[in-house]
Protein backbone atom coordinates (compact mmCIF):
# COMPACT_ATOMS: atom_id res chain seq x y z
CA UNK A 1 0.00 0.00 0.00
CA UNK A 2 1.48 3.49 -1.11
CA UNK A 3 1.63 6.39 1.48
CA UNK A 4 -1.10 8.17 -0.11
CA UNK A 5 -3.62 5.56 -0.05
CA UNK A 6 -2.57 4.37 3.56
CA UNK A 7 -3.25 8.05 4.52
CA UNK A 8 -6.36 8.53 2.84
CA UNK A 9 -7.59 4.90 4.78
CA UNK A 10 -5.94 6.19 7.65
CA UNK A 11 -8.14 9.63 7.70
CA UNK A 12 -11.14 8.01 6.09
CA UNK A 13 -11.18 5.70 9.85
CA UNK A 14 -10.86 8.70 11.82
CA UNK A 15 -13.78 10.34 10.29
CA UNK A 16 -15.84 7.07 10.70
CA UNK A 17 -15.08 7.05 14.26
CA UNK A 18 -15.70 11.05 14.44
CA UNK A 19 -19.26 10.43 13.37
CA UNK A 20 -20.21 7.20 15.73
CA UNK A 21 -23.41 9.13 17.13
CA UNK A 22 -22.67 9.54 21.26
CA UNK A 23 -24.90 8.77 23.61
CA UNK A 24 -27.22 11.65 24.76
CA UNK A 25 -26.03 13.04 28.53
CA UNK A 26 -23.58 15.33 29.97
CA UNK A 27 -20.76 16.47 27.86
CA UNK A 28 -17.57 13.66 27.74
CA UNK A 29 -15.20 13.67 30.37
CA UNK A 30 -12.01 11.43 30.81
CA UNK A 31 -9.16 11.05 33.27
CA UNK A 32 -6.88 13.58 34.39
CA UNK A 33 -4.49 10.98 35.83
CA UNK A 34 -5.22 11.27 39.35
CA UNK A 35 -7.31 9.18 42.32
CA UNK A 36 -10.05 9.58 44.84
CA UNK A 37 -9.91 7.05 47.67
CA UNK A 38 -12.89 5.63 49.27
CA UNK A 39 -13.51 3.58 51.83
CA UNK A 40 -16.61 0.56 50.67
CA UNK A 41 -16.71 -2.98 52.85
CA UNK A 42 -13.86 -2.54 54.79
CA UNK A 43 -11.58 -2.08 51.89
CA UNK A 44 -9.71 0.80 50.31
CA UNK A 45 -10.82 1.71 47.01
CA UNK A 46 -10.02 3.62 44.06
CA UNK A 47 -11.72 6.04 41.65
CA UNK A 48 -10.06 8.07 38.88
CA UNK A 49 -10.85 11.90 38.93
CA UNK A 50 -12.47 12.83 36.29
CA UNK A 51 -11.88 16.05 34.08
CA UNK A 52 -14.20 17.99 32.08
CA UNK A 53 -14.37 17.49 28.33
CA UNK A 54 -13.50 14.99 25.55
CA UNK A 55 -10.15 13.35 25.59
CA UNK A 56 -8.16 15.45 23.14
CA UNK A 57 -6.78 12.18 21.48
CA UNK A 58 -9.54 9.87 21.10
CA UNK A 59 -12.48 12.24 21.44
CA UNK A 60 -13.80 10.50 24.54
CA UNK A 61 -14.38 7.26 22.26
CA UNK A 62 -11.58 5.49 24.60
CA UNK A 63 -9.66 3.90 21.15
CA UNK A 64 -7.08 6.00 19.29
CA UNK A 65 -4.36 5.41 16.60
CA UNK A 66 -1.46 3.48 17.07
CA UNK A 67 1.97 4.34 15.16
CA UNK A 68 1.41 3.93 11.63
CA UNK A 69 3.37 0.94 10.32
CA UNK A 70 4.74 1.17 6.73
CA UNK A 71 2.44 -0.68 4.03
CA UNK A 72 -0.06 -1.82 7.08
CA UNK A 73 -3.21 -0.52 7.74
CA UNK A 74 -4.61 1.82 10.32
CA UNK A 75 -4.12 0.57 13.62
CA UNK A 76 -6.10 1.28 16.71
CA UNK A 77 -5.64 0.72 20.38
CA UNK A 78 -6.57 2.04 23.75
CA UNK A 79 -6.40 4.96 24.39
CA UNK A 80 -3.52 6.20 27.02
CA UNK A 81 -6.14 8.64 29.01
CA UNK A 82 -8.34 5.39 29.82
CA UNK A 83 -5.01 4.15 31.89
CA UNK A 84 -5.86 5.53 35.08
CA UNK A 85 -9.11 3.87 35.07
CA UNK A 86 -7.34 0.39 34.58
CA UNK A 87 -5.06 1.46 37.24
CA UNK A 88 -7.77 2.31 39.75
CA UNK A 89 -9.40 -1.29 38.76
CA UNK A 90 -6.21 -3.04 40.01
CA UNK A 91 -6.01 -0.84 42.85
CA UNK A 92 -9.21 -2.15 44.06
CA UNK A 93 -8.51 -5.87 42.97
CA UNK A 94 -5.61 -5.68 45.25
CA UNK A 95 -8.35 -6.10 48.33
CA UNK A 96 -6.48 -3.41 50.49
CA UNK A 97 -7.68 -2.82 53.91
CA UNK A 98 -9.18 0.54 54.30
CA UNK A 99 -7.00 1.18 56.83
CA UNK A 100 -4.89 0.88 55.38
CA UNK A 101 -5.89 2.68 52.48
CA UNK A 102 -3.37 5.89 52.92
CA UNK A 103 -0.57 4.25 53.06
CA UNK A 104 1.67 5.69 49.85
CA UNK A 105 5.26 6.78 50.03
CA UNK A 106 4.99 10.26 49.75
CA UNK A 107 3.17 9.61 53.23
CA UNK A 108 6.16 7.65 54.84
CA UNK A 109 8.04 8.95 57.75
CA UNK A 110 11.26 7.93 57.93
CA UNK A 111 13.36 7.29 61.21
CA UNK A 112 17.02 7.83 61.04
CA UNK A 113 17.45 3.75 61.72
CA UNK A 114 15.25 3.14 58.57
CA UNK A 115 17.00 4.89 56.21
CA UNK A 116 19.30 2.18 54.66
CA UNK A 117 15.76 -0.28 54.58
CA UNK A 118 13.76 2.88 52.91
CA UNK A 119 16.98 3.40 49.94
CA UNK A 120 17.00 -0.18 49.77
CA UNK A 121 12.93 -0.10 49.07
CA UNK A 122 13.09 2.51 46.81
CA UNK A 123 15.83 1.11 44.46
CA UNK A 124 13.70 -2.01 44.88
CA UNK A 125 10.49 -0.35 43.24
CA UNK A 126 12.49 1.48 40.56
CA UNK A 127 14.05 -1.55 39.41
CA UNK A 128 10.56 -3.14 39.28
CA UNK A 129 9.36 0.03 36.99
CA UNK A 130 12.77 -0.46 33.98
CA UNK A 131 11.20 -2.11 31.99
CA UNK A 132 14.14 -2.74 29.26
CA UNK A 133 15.82 -4.52 32.61
CA UNK A 134 12.38 -6.11 33.43
CA UNK A 135 9.79 -6.57 30.20
CA UNK A 136 7.84 -8.76 33.22
CA UNK A 137 8.36 -9.12 36.82
CA UNK A 138 8.74 -12.98 36.78
CA UNK A 139 12.21 -12.59 38.05
CA UNK A 140 11.91 -9.32 39.84
CA UNK A 141 13.10 -10.68 43.86
CA UNK A 142 11.22 -9.54 46.67
CA UNK A 143 11.99 -8.38 50.09
CA UNK A 144 11.03 -9.47 53.65
CA UNK A 145 10.28 -6.24 55.84
CA UNK A 146 11.06 -7.62 59.60
CA UNK A 147 11.19 -6.38 63.16
CA UNK A 148 8.79 -5.51 66.06
CA UNK A 149 5.21 -4.28 65.69
CA UNK A 150 4.56 -0.30 64.72
CA UNK A 151 7.95 -0.02 62.44
CA UNK A 152 6.24 0.79 59.65
CA UNK A 153 6.33 -2.44 57.87
CA UNK A 154 2.98 -2.90 56.19
CA UNK A 155 3.11 1.07 55.42
CA UNK A 156 6.39 0.55 53.70
CA UNK A 157 5.29 -2.42 51.57
CA UNK A 158 1.73 -1.41 50.62
CA UNK A 159 3.78 2.19 49.48
CA UNK A 160 5.34 0.10 47.50
CA UNK A 161 2.69 -1.82 45.81
CA UNK A 162 0.75 1.53 45.70
CA UNK A 163 3.31 3.44 43.61
CA UNK A 164 3.56 0.38 40.69
CA UNK A 165 -0.33 -0.06 40.76
CA UNK A 166 -1.42 3.58 40.02
CA UNK A 167 2.17 5.81 39.28
CA UNK A 168 3.78 2.76 36.74
CA UNK A 169 3.73 3.26 33.31
CA UNK A 170 2.94 -0.79 32.56
CA UNK A 171 -0.35 -2.70 34.22
CA UNK A 172 0.77 -3.97 37.22
CA UNK A 173 -1.62 -6.41 38.99
CA UNK A 174 -0.77 -6.65 43.04
CA UNK A 175 -2.98 -9.30 45.91
CA UNK A 176 -2.52 -7.98 49.48
CA UNK A 177 -2.75 -11.19 51.81
CA UNK A 178 -2.87 -11.38 55.56
CA UNK A 179 -2.03 -15.15 56.30
CA UNK A 180 -3.36 -15.27 59.82
CA UNK A 181 -6.86 -14.26 57.86
CA UNK A 182 -6.58 -16.82 55.26
CA UNK A 183 -6.10 -19.53 58.16
CA UNK A 184 -9.16 -18.05 59.90
CA UNK A 185 -10.95 -18.18 56.43
CA UNK A 186 -9.80 -21.43 55.71
CA UNK A 187 -10.43 -23.15 59.00
CA UNK A 188 -14.38 -21.55 58.84
CA UNK A 189 -15.06 -23.28 55.64
CA UNK A 190 -13.68 -26.74 56.53
CA UNK A 191 -16.82 -29.15 55.79
CA UNK A 192 -18.66 -26.87 53.93
CA UNK A 193 -19.24 -27.46 49.40
CA UNK A 194 -16.09 -27.35 47.81
CA UNK A 195 -16.65 -24.44 45.65
CA UNK A 196 -16.57 -22.03 48.87
CA UNK A 197 -13.50 -23.29 49.41
CA UNK A 198 -10.35 -20.46 49.25
CA UNK A 199 -8.52 -20.62 46.23
CA UNK A 200 -4.77 -20.24 46.96
CA UNK A 201 -4.17 -19.88 43.16
CA UNK A 202 -5.92 -16.84 42.64
CA UNK A 203 -4.21 -15.57 45.63
CA UNK A 204 -1.06 -15.89 44.05
CA UNK A 205 -1.08 -15.13 40.74
CA UNK A 206 -0.64 -11.72 40.49
CA UNK A 207 2.46 -10.00 39.69
CA UNK A 208 3.30 -8.49 42.83
CA UNK A 209 2.14 -10.28 46.22
CA UNK A 210 1.94 -8.64 49.64
CA UNK A 211 1.93 -11.39 52.49
CA UNK A 212 1.17 -8.52 55.92
CA UNK A 213 2.07 -9.56 59.37
CA UNK A 214 3.31 -13.85 58.57
CA UNK A 215 2.97 -15.31 61.60
CA UNK A 216 4.30 -18.49 62.86
CA UNK A 217 1.72 -21.15 62.43
CA UNK A 218 0.45 -23.45 65.63
CA UNK A 219 -0.97 -26.34 64.16
CA UNK A 220 -0.14 -28.80 61.25
CA UNK A 221 -2.73 -27.47 59.59
CA UNK A 222 -1.64 -23.65 59.62
CA UNK A 223 1.92 -25.10 58.34
CA UNK A 224 0.71 -26.72 55.64
CA UNK A 225 -1.59 -24.12 54.57
CA UNK A 226 1.25 -21.63 54.45
CA UNK A 227 3.99 -24.10 53.01
CA UNK A 228 1.12 -24.52 50.60
CA UNK A 229 1.00 -20.35 49.59
CA UNK A 230 4.72 -19.75 50.00
CA UNK A 231 5.21 -22.95 48.10
CA UNK A 232 3.01 -21.85 45.09
CA UNK A 233 3.82 -18.15 45.01
CA UNK A 234 7.14 -19.33 44.29
CA UNK A 235 6.17 -21.59 41.24
CA UNK A 236 4.35 -19.01 39.61
CA UNK A 237 7.31 -16.52 40.10
CA UNK A 238 7.05 -13.12 41.02
CA UNK A 239 8.27 -10.48 43.61
CA UNK A 240 6.48 -10.91 47.07
CA UNK A 241 6.81 -8.06 49.34
CA UNK A 242 6.70 -9.72 53.33
CA UNK A 243 6.31 -8.54 56.32
CA UNK A 244 6.55 -10.24 59.88
CA UNK A 245 7.29 -9.92 63.21
CA UNK A 246 9.60 -13.22 62.66
CA UNK A 247 12.95 -12.83 62.48
CA UNK A 248 14.60 -14.90 58.85
CA UNK A 249 15.77 -17.68 61.22
CA UNK A 250 12.32 -17.68 63.33
CA UNK A 251 10.98 -18.07 59.91
CA UNK A 252 12.61 -20.48 58.55
CA UNK A 253 11.97 -22.83 62.01
CA UNK A 254 8.08 -22.39 62.34
CA UNK A 255 7.44 -22.91 58.90
CA UNK A 256 9.36 -25.79 58.06
CA UNK A 257 12.09 -26.59 55.53
CA UNK A 258 9.88 -26.09 52.33
CA UNK A 259 8.81 -22.88 53.09
CA UNK A 260 12.23 -21.58 54.40
CA UNK A 261 13.88 -22.20 51.43
CA UNK A 262 11.37 -20.29 48.97
CA UNK A 263 11.36 -17.34 51.59
CA UNK A 264 15.34 -17.22 52.01
CA UNK A 265 15.12 -16.17 47.94
CA UNK A 266 13.79 -13.09 49.83
CA UNK A 267 16.08 -10.04 50.73
CA UNK A 268 15.47 -9.61 54.71
CA UNK A 269 15.35 -5.93 55.78
CA UNK A 270 15.22 -5.84 59.57
CA UNK A 271 13.39 -2.62 60.44
CA UNK A 272 14.27 -0.63 63.82
CA UNK A 273 13.34 2.43 65.41
CA UNK A 274 10.33 4.04 67.70
CA UNK A 275 7.07 2.61 67.64
CA UNK A 276 5.04 4.51 65.44
CA UNK A 277 1.60 3.57 66.48
CA UNK A 278 2.71 4.71 70.28
CA UNK A 279 3.51 8.12 69.46
CA UNK A 280 0.54 8.74 67.73
CA UNK A 281 1.49 8.05 64.51
CA UNK A 282 -0.77 6.06 61.79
Amino acid sequence: MSGTSMSGAFTAELARIAAIPRRPGPPPTHPDGTFVFTEARGLSRAAAAMAAGACPRCGGQGMAPAPPIPGEPPRFGRCRCRRPLDQAQQYNAAQIPARYGACGLEDWREQPLQRGVVSRALRWVEEAEDRERHPTLTKLGGLAFCGEPGRGKTHLALGLARRLVLGGQRPVSVRYVEPNQLLQTMKARMGRAAGEAVDIGALVAVDVLVLDDMVAPRTDFERSVLDELITRRWQYGGPTLLTTNLTAGEAASALGARAASRLSALEWLPMSGLDLRRRGAA
